[in-house]
């Protein structure tokens, strides 16, 4: 007989609130914007041993709401995986190369029996839509070992600053006006929605450049 997991409180929270409707218009939702720090490339054998969140909240970035945490290799994941369940509460989860990125994640949760919800957000995907020359250079939709040269690519492509791609907090910053600024040229070509946006972050590969496509 199976024994049920016993969660923490922040955890509970988490499983039991819903996630923003897909058709709530993007600047009515609330995202959490990831950065990562890891040993290396590969969520089966990497760790990770930084991570920060930055939350967008009413198509604005809330410094102040910021959340961050550090762990060393090989140690407990307990605080790491309690900041992120804070950060991702009611929120949907914004990364550059979200696939690679929540793949650590799932790795951690995994070990408590946690599950990461849908939808996820890939600002290099949206990148794609955007601004195509911007996204060629940064390498999408190739999966890339160097996550923070992307993101440093697609975000200076466009002529966003760039807060040190290397760390978790820079590359969450940087990543937050990276989804803000794209949301926002897609949204004045068609009305967007948490839906939509995730849409054309599924568009298989060759389509992206279609009518949403849009010069900065």
């Amino acid at each position: 007989m199976a024994v049920p997991v016993r969660h923490s409180e922040a955890v509970e929270v988490y499983l039991q609130t819903l996630q923003p409707p897909t058709s709530l218009p993007w600047r009515e939702a609330s995202f959490a914007v990831l950065g990562l720090e890891t040993t290396g490339p590969d969520a089966h054998r990497d760790e990770i041993v930084r991570v920060a969140c930055v939350p967008v909240e009413g198509g604005r970035a809330i410094i102040g709401k910021a959340l961050e945490a550090t762990v060393g290799p090989g140690k407990t994941q307990g605080r790491l995986i309690e900041v992120v369940i804070e950060a991702l509460t009611g929120r949907v989860l914004v990364a550059h190369a979200v696939s690679q990125q929540a793949g650590f994640l799932s790795a951690t949760f995994a070990t408590q029996g946690i599950r990461l919800k849908a939808p996820m957000l890939d600002t290099a995907a949206l990148t794609a839509w955007v601004a195509p020359h911007a996204a060629a250079e940064g390498g999408w939709p190739r999966p890339s070992a160097d996550i923070s040269r992307g993101l440093l690519r697609a975000a200076s492509g466009i002529g966003l600053p760039v807060h040190r791609p290397h760390e978790a907090s820079g590359a969450a910053l940087t990543t937050a006006q990276l989804f803000m600024a794209l949301a926002c040229h897609l949204d004045h070509v068609h009305p967007q929605s948490v839906g939509s946006l995730a849409r054309l972050c599924s568009k298989p590969r060759g389509l992206q450049l279609g009518r949403y496509s849009v010069r900065l």
